[in-house]
């Protein structure tokens, strides 16, 4: 086998064993989809990109290719603020802003000035932070568990295994994931207590070690060491260690929301923008996730000194042995996709090393590529975009027989692909020579690990999903997408699709992970930050199987027609009629707080468990009531059967008006189908973990 593109450098891969169970976080995720500036851009990446491998771009033509990807974004109403800054060689040789920071349009981005949120691109700087405790002696070991160093909780020990600071370090903790209480209205008291930590702290829903999935909530454990290792709040800490050293003097974690903030703007589809509100922040527990925020230039000089750093000149920062601890690729999910360092991801791109951070928030996107070898760094820092095309909107163009509307906002995978593509060429694929598995054996269904998977807030965060098929003799066709072609043994290469984390369907190399016995266990995505594992039901498919069996159920409000005279029968139609108001009014709840909040995460976030509480009340009586129905109607049964003829129980038919022997035949059929539409209904709401108490 040939040395394949995406191998990554420094240290050994795990190829990681069985997987256990799972875990949402991406701290309140902003919706973000595929490229719309390609058409645009492409002719102008093509004619630098055959020579890119061989001569990199010069300044002249790195400003050319941002300035008409930055106007072309800010032109069509892609973003409303963008700041894009490249650095190489040591020397700050790009930085400048498009748009505007704020509401009225009345000033400029100033890529020295401007504040962007930086999402969680805030991890690098928790992980330098922690590799820097380890140079000092501070942490003795990575491989310590963390609660040697945590002071205000103790975390838990799943199936007997510690969590281990680099467990948490490559996403590997094994927590649950959750947005509850993520984010406030108000500033919050630093540090915070042990109670509102462990409000905050999911269950582990995964043995530690075993699988990277990509954890908020670890990061914000991880904050938590620093500090309890330190005695100082994480924002104090990074001031003095690393901002301040390096001269980001604009850089601050952000614990109030009055503290200064670029002010994105959403496009509507008439031109007429709306402020995204940004008069929140995130909850200190999760600062460490979330919470930096920069300029452009500060951020040149972040890319400096950590490409600096490997050359053993930025000490200030961290030494050469730690600056490749961070940077090289030590665990990845498969073969061949990227991988981690210490938060950042690591892969390679036509043999040239890449370390990357993104970063997206409510109204904010961001991206920190460096090139080590070539001591190349691109940042951008983007704000705003165009709305989402209305839901309305899709359901006609597709009724109509086209495609969703496009959605023209810059987006940052996107953005990433273009820069990579601009300075490096388009990545050529893994070679290698196929698996002997029958391609059959990689087809089905296959739900993401990064989800809810212990609460009941899996009912709005069930994951996304890949639906893999055959394509033809000798191609796999993956959530639509179909020409996907075995190019290394269980990798499947498709060129022109932007990897992009967590949508669907967007990733232009998967790798499949097989058992010894050649079943699959679980598939990997080329920025491999999650796994998809066998399922029966996507999470569409589970969501409109919840909607259908809900208004399936719903018809038990026309048992009100019923005409009964029994005890029993009365009982049963008042029991039908219960179970069709508790369904109908399940997904009411959901469109409600969809129309008032736009997204029940927001509600968890800020702390609002209304809707949760609300579906788990309706879900838990429809079991209680499904489970009265069939004693009810076995009892109807019974009592119709038994005893003489002449004394069994009559009723009379709710349409024809004849007198019959206990319920009618209609009214059976009615009840029946209550019952089996029912008793799958509550299965699913179990899957949402809505039946009994699993609130956040």
């Amino acid at each position: 086998m040939s040395t394949p593109d995406r191998t990554g450098g420094g240290g050994p891969v795990n190829a990681t064993g069985p997987r256990q169970r799972q875990s949402a976080g991406e701290s309140m995720r902003s919706p973000i989809s595929m490229p719309i500036l390609a058409s645009l851009l492409l002719p102008l990446m093509g004619a630098q990109s055959s020579l890119a491998a061989a001569q990199p771009p010069t300044d002249a033509e790195f400003e050319q290719w941002a300035d008409a990807a930055a106007s072309a974004a800010i032109d069509r109403h892609g973003a409303s603020a963008l700041a894009v800054a490249l650095v190489r060689d040591g020397q700050l040789v790009y930085c400048k802003g498009f748009g505007h920071p704020d509401a009225a349009r009345a000033t400029a981005v100033d890529p020295y000035g401007t504040p962007f949120s930086i999402g969680s691109i805030t991890k690098s700087f928790t992980a330098t932070a922690v590799a820097q405790l380890l140079e000092r002696g501070v942490i003795r070991s990575l491989d310590d568990p963390a609660n040697r160093y945590l002071r205000r909780v103790r975390l838990p020990a799943p199936d007997g295994h510690e969590i281990t600071v680099r467990n948490l370090l490559t996403h590997r903790g094994g927590f649950d994931e959750s947005v509850y209480k993520l984010a406030s209205f108000r500033k919050e008291t630093v540090p915070i207590s042990p109670e509102a930590i462990l409000e905050r702290l999911p269950p582990p829903a995964r043995t530690p070690g075993v699988i990277s999935v990509y954890s908020n909530i670890g990061y914000g454990v991880l904050g938590l060491l620093i500090e309890d290792a330190t005695g100082l709040t994480y924002r104090d800490y990074l001031k003095r260690n690393i901002l301040e050293p390096l001269g980001m003097a604009h850089s601050f974690v952000r614990y109030d929301p009055q503290e200064p903030l670029a002010q994105p703007m959403e496009y509507q589809a008439d031109g007429t923008a709306q402020p995204i509100p940004q008069s929140w922040a995130y909850h200190p527990f999760i600062s460490s996730s979330a919470s930096v925020v920069s300029t452009a230039e500060d951020m040149a000089k972040f890319a400096l000194a950590h490409l600096q750093a490997e050359r053993g000149a930025a000490t200030q920062l961290v030494n050469a042995d730690t600056a490749h601890l961070l940077h090289d690729r030590s665990t990845a999910n498969a073969p061949y996709v990227a991988g981690f360092g210490l938060s950042f991801i690591a892969n390679t791109w036509n043999g040239t090393r890449v370390t990357e951070n993104a970063g997206s928030g409510p109204g904010f996107q961001a991206l920190f590529i460096l090139l080590p070898d070539r001591q190349v760094g691109f940042i951008a820092l983007i704000a705003g975009g165009a709305a989402d095309p209305g839901l309305m909107d899709s359901l006609r163009a597709r009724l109509r027989g086209g495609a969703a509307p496009e959605d023209p906002s810059l987006k940052m995978f996107a953005m990433r692909q273009q820069f990579l593509n601009f300075y490096l060429g388009p990545m050529n694929p893994v070679t290698g020579p196929a698996s002997p598995l029958p391609l059959r054996s990689y087809t089905g269904i296959y739900r993401s690990d990064r989800r809810a998977h212990m609460t009941s807030e899996a009912f709005i965060m069930n994951g996304t999903s890949l639906d893999v098929r055959l394509d033809g003799a000798d191609a796999l066709k993956i959530n639509g997408q179909g020409g996907y072609r075995q190019v290394a043994a269980h990798a499947f290469w498709k060129r022109g699709v932007v990897p992009y984390v967590p949508d669907d369907a967007s990733s232009d190399l998967y790798v499949f992970v097989p058992d010894a016995k050649g079943r699959i266990r679980y598939v990997a995505p080329y920025l491999s930050v999650d796994v998809y594992e066998p399922a029966y039901l996507t999470p569409a498919t589970a969501n409109w199987l919840t909607l259908v069996l809900c208004l399936t159920c719903a018809t038990g409000l026309l048992a009100l027609r019923w005409r009964v005279t029994t005890l029993t029968a009365r009982l049963t139609r008042v029991t039908a009629v219960a179970l069709g108001c508790a369904a109908l009014l399940a997904p009411l709840c959901l469109v409600l707080a969809l129309w008032k909040f736009g997204s029940p995460v927001f509600m968890i976030g800020f702390g609002s468990l209304l809707l949760l509480k609300t579906e788990t009340i309706l879900a838990t009586g429809s079991a209680a009531l499904v489970i009265l129905l069939v004693v009810l109607f076995v009892a109807s049964r019974v009592a119709a059967t038994s005893g003489p003829a002449g004394a069994r129980v009559r009723t009379t038919d709710a349409v024809s008006g004849v007198v019959v022997k206990d319920l009618s035949t209609r009214i059976q059929a009615h009840v029946l189908l209550l019952i089996t539409a029912g008793i799958a209904l509550v299965s699913l709401f179990a899957h949402y973990n809505l039946i009994g108490d699993h609130l956040p």
